[in-house]
């Protein structure tokens, strides 16, 4: 086991594929999807929270509107 904030050798036959993924948790911590289907569905989640999110201009002007706000 990987000493708190250290990278460490992970060997595994989806490392050496490529499929791995990391997650940096909020304590912490981080862990590793290593799982075709878990990747897939962590892609999905990505890939609709980027859909979703503002672009910068738009972003931008969000900001600005909630500051005139105050």
């Amino acid at each position: 086991m990987a000493a708190e904030g250290r990278p460490y050798g992970h060997t595994c036959d989806a490392c050496r594929a490529g499929i791995t993924g990391q997650l940096d948790t909020h304590h912490g911590g981080c862990g590793f999807l290593d799982g075709e289907a878990q990747l897939s569905k962590y892609r999905a989640v990505l890939d609709h929270t980027e859909s979703c999110a503002l672009g910068p201009s738009e972003s931008h002007d969000f900001i600005q509107s909630l500051i005139q706000d105050i």
